[in-house]
């Protein structure tokens, strides 16, 4: 019979991720502009800041063209 060694490492970083994302922003949640404000600090003091646990990008760089093209005004 073979014994399973649970790395706890794994087990907890496994756990971080899934906990920051059923309490992560949903789309079409409203939030206040201090919640904005305080997520956006939190983010800059991140060690990873440009991208979710799970890899999924958090910031994405847009040009002025880019954003023009969106608003239909190019």
């Amino acid at each position: 019979m073979s014994s399973i060694f649970v790395d706890k490492a794994k087990m907890y970083d496994s756990l971080a991720k899934t906990l920051s994302c059923k309490k992560s922003i949903k789309a079409h949640m409203k939030i206040t502009t201090n919640e904005v404000n305080v997520l956006l600090k939190d983010l800059d003091n991140c060690i990873m800041p440009y991208t979710c646990p799970h890899g999924r990008p958090t910031v994405i760089k847009m040009s002025k063209s880019d954003i023009e093209k969106k608003f239909e005004r190019k």
